[in-house]
């Protein structure tokens, strides 16, 4: 597996390309495709998707939308854990215009701190990720990628071991006796940035480690986009937040295709194709 190595989290906030500002034009999408390893299976039959928002929103033109990974399902020895979203990317349209993006569901360890207790506003910085693959079910199927949570002089790593995580699923287990609680240190997901070529690493989906514990962490493919100011490496909870939308593949089955109108009367319908 690939390792990469971060100094800090403060990354290029991506943005859509520029056409997206452009009016609606049909067969002229926009879209950028995201580099890295792909899990084995996806829960709903397809590893590659594409979001189409249209902007019939007319309080700001253009809106910038930023867009979110719903927290995945965790399980640990104290349950799910509080966890807490990364803007992902950002992205312009244009009043009556069309945005469009196309990602895939491939995932990465990661590990990192945060100056204090992770909350709403808490900054993510100084981190590590790694490439990992989700089990898959079946006969023969294959186990989830595992991963070991280190800490030494007060520095973060992860490394792969034998994997044993469970379909859909990766895990990170914690080390004990080397950090404690109040040190906070995060772990969670991250993904690539699709709407740039470049590598840009992003932590999606953080909380805080204990340690000694074993976290089974199942991602869900559900991206939620919201109009509002957002930084990038600053902790959002997405139920706090009062505009959004979002893209439930998980909810759909196979359908790999997610047109979402944000209306002008602020409404969010959603189209599957």
């Amino acid at each position: 597996m690939n390792a990469l190595k971060l100094s800090s989290i403060f990354l290029y906030l991506g943005l859509a390309n520029a056409a997206a500002l452009l009016p609606r034009v049909s067969g002229s999408p926009v879209s950028s495709v995201a580099s890295g390893p792909s899990p084995s299976a996806s829960s709903v039959g397809s590893n590659s998707f594409t979001i189409t928002l249209n902007g019939d929103w007319g309080q700001n033109n253009p809106t910038t939308y930023g867009y979110f990974q719903a927290p995945p399902n965790v399980s640990s020895p104290d349950g799910q854990p509080t966890t807490y979203s990364n803007l992902w990317f950002k992205q312009k349209v244009a009043l009556n215009g069309t945005g469009n993006v196309q990602f895939t569901a491939s995932y990465y360890a990661f590990t990192g701190t945060s100056p204090s207790s992770p909350a709403p506003g808490v900054t993510i910085s100084s981190s590590m990720v790694l490439s990992v693959t989700l089990g898959v079910a079946g006969s023969p199927g294959t186990n989830g990628s595992s991963i070991n949570m280190t800490v030494s002089d007060g520095i973060p790593s992860i490394q792969a071991v034998t994997a044993t995580a469970g379909p859909m699923c990766f895990s990170i287990h914690t080390q004990a006796g080397t950090f404690d609680p109040s040190d906070n240190f995060l772990i969670g997901i991250a993904q690539q940035d699709p709407t740039t070529s470049i590598t840009h690493i992003v932590p999606v989906s953080v909380f805080l480690a204990d340690p000694g514990a074993t976290y089974t962490i199942c991602p869900l493919i559900n991206i939620y986009m919201s109009t509002g100011t957002f930084t990038q490496d600053t902790m959002v909870s997405i139920g706090e937040q009062s505009d959004t939308g979002d893209c439930n593949y998980n909810a759909v089955g196979a359908t790999s295709n997610c047109e979402i109108t944000h209306a002008d009367d602020g409404t969010w319908p959603v189209v599957w194709n």
